[in-house]
């Protein structure tokens, strides 16, 4: 996970306020797989909905609002 917040931090993509610690807590619990099944499993997501779930929240807790705010 911190190969991945490290990566896009590289980019100046990552929230200000969230160090590498804190964000690559994020992206750790939101890819586990605790998550994907209770998602898919016992929820009956597709894996459609899971893929544009995840992408969107990720991209919430881990980007700049794109409006210029910290989120």
């Amino acid at each position: 996970m911190a190969t991945v917040v490290g990566w896009v931090r590289a980019r100046g993509q990552l929230r200000s306020e969230l160090d590498d610690a804190a964000a690559a807590d994020v992206v750790w619990i939101l890819t586990s797989p605790e998550v994907h099944h209770m998602l898919l499993t016992t929820r009956g997501w597709t894996r459609s909905q899971y893929e544009t779930w995840l992408r969107e929240i990720l991209e919430r807790a881990l980007l700049p609002d794109a409006t210029g705010g910290a989120g």
